[in-house]
């Protein structure tokens, strides 16, 4: 489920021994911010890889590391956030997932006020070279499948306009 995160009502339900978890977190320290999302996995009560955890798990992870090398290879400072956008839905289409978020973006500016992001979604205009830092956080799945999943890194331009992780 993807809500806005004054609406999100976290489950107390406990975890499975086989299970998933998705944990996403928007610290916010002195006026400053950043945000990090992780999906795991347990099987009989241990942590464990994508690939050990099932074939269904590995192709969602694999296509969040996809998604992230095609934006490390792609983005430049010129680029739009909706052109971006376009490349990344069209990746994640072409692997068979859809894009779960509320909003239907899979990122957002990192800096200044947190009201004030910059989303990359298909309607903005702005080029990724007009924020100083963004994030890349794909929250995913399959039609009809019970599993999401969502990988979030933060990302600047270096030397060179090339993109580098945070």
């Amino acid at each position: 489920m993807s809500v806005e995160g004054d609406a999100y009502i976290p489950s107390d339900a406990p975890l499975a021994k086989d299970d998933m978890l998705t944990i996403d977190l928007h610290p916010e320290i002195g006026g400053c911010w950043g945000d990090c999302a992780r999906s795991f996995f347990l099987r009989d009560g241990e942590l464990v890889s994508a690939k050990e955890a099932g074939a269904e798990q590995a192709e969602g992870m694999a296509a969040e590391a996809a998604v992230h090398a095609l934006v490390i290879d792609a983005a430049r400072p010129d680029i739009t956030f909706r052109e971006l956008h376009a490349l990344i839905e069209q990746e994640l289409t072409s692997r068979g997932f859809e894009n779960l978020d509320f909003l239907g973006n899979f990122g957002h500016s990192i800096g200044g006020e947190v009201r004030g992001r910059i989303f990359l979604d298909a309607e903005c205009c702005a080029r990724l070279d007009s924020v100083p830092l963004f994030t890349l956080e794909p929250h995913i799945a399959r039609s009809n499948s019970r599993l999401a999943f969502k990988y979030e890194e933060i990302y600047r331009f270096g030397k060179g306009g090339r993109l580098k992780l945070l």
